[in-house]
């Protein structure tokens, strides 16, 4: 569960970025939140780029954020002690398009999904599209994960970057992302879950692609309930 960091100067700041590599030890972060539990609903985003690393033909990309139960048996182990979010759905790749931006469009990529033990449960809504920084260097995108916990359904709302255009994510558009009142416009989807198995109080991203290299600039969690 080791990540590099990396520098990178976007608009004259320094930007020191976790990178996942998709390599043993290297697929996956996850960080046990202040707030604990303890919380109905919970927003989180993210900005991200993909770092093509000298390769722009189309990929698959292997790939996950969400929240799970502890740092010790995450999405990427063997065994997962309870985890729910999104996931990138296998045989959608990713294009490289314009030279900065990788495309998904259409195929529904982005799924909420759960997983307990060695089970994954994929859910067929999806995002129809979702585009990545593939300059990071230059620019981030963004992901945000929203859910309101129910009894026995819980309520998830997945959003990605939209634009087909490279517009960086400001500090002061993913807050702005972060404090709406409702969550950003994206696929809302309802699955039977519960923490049984393990609360959650981490947050989780795992990159399985060895060809490409993910980067994470930051993720901001914020409790609404």
């Amino acid at each position: 569960m080791a990540a590099t960091i990396v520098s990178r100067t976007i608009s004259s700041v320094i930007d020191q970025k976790i990178v996942l590599d998709g390599t043993s030890g290297n697929k996956q972060i996850g960080r046990t939140m202040t707030i604990g539990s303890n919380w109905n609903q919970l927003r989180v985003v993210a900005r991200l780029s993909c770092d093509p690393t000298g390769n722009t033909g189309d990929f698959v990309p292997d790939f996950t954020f969400g929240v799970c139960s502890g740092t010790t048996n995450m999405y990427g182990s063997a065994t997962t002690t309870n985890w729910l979010g999104g996931l990138f759905r296998a045989g959608i790749a990713w294009t490289f398009f314009g030279g900065n931006l990788w495309v998904q469009s259409g195929g529904a990529p982005l799924n909420l999904s759960k997983r307990v033990g060695t089970t994954t449960t994929t859910l067929s809504l999806g995002l129809s599209s979702m585009y990545c920084s593939g300059s990071p260097t230059t620019w981030r995108s963004y992901v945000s994960l929203d859910i309101v916990k129910g009894s026995p359904n819980y309520t998830v709302t997945l959003m990605g970057y939209q634009t087909l255009a490279a517009n960086d994510t400001t500090t002061a558009t993913l807050y702005s992302l972060l404090l709406e009142p409702s969550a950003p416009v994206g696929n809302v989807a309802t699955v039977a879950f519960d923490e049984t198995a393990g609360a959650l109080d981490t947050i989780n991203f795992y990159w399985g692609t060895t060809t490409r290299k993910l980067e994470i600039s930051e993720v901001i969690v914020y409790r609404k309930a």
